[in-house]
């Protein structure tokens, strides 16, 4: 059994690493997890959704 404990962190010291990192995370009851990237198709996908929405 691991007896270590996870870190948790205020909402405003995760906004204050956010500021500073080169990936983007989550923020969830005092945790950071990392998120994965887009692919270039889903990109595409949302910005295809959000021109149709914003056209009508």
């Amino acid at each position: 059994m691991s007896s270590q404990t996870t870190p948790t962190y205020s909402p405003q010291q995760y906004l204050a690493i956010e500021r500073e990192a080169q990936e983007k995370h989550e923020y969830l009851n005092g945790e950071i997890f990392a998120m994965g990237g887009a692919s270039e198709r889903h990109n595409l996908i949302v910005v295809n959704i959000l021109a149709a929405i914003h056209a009508s």
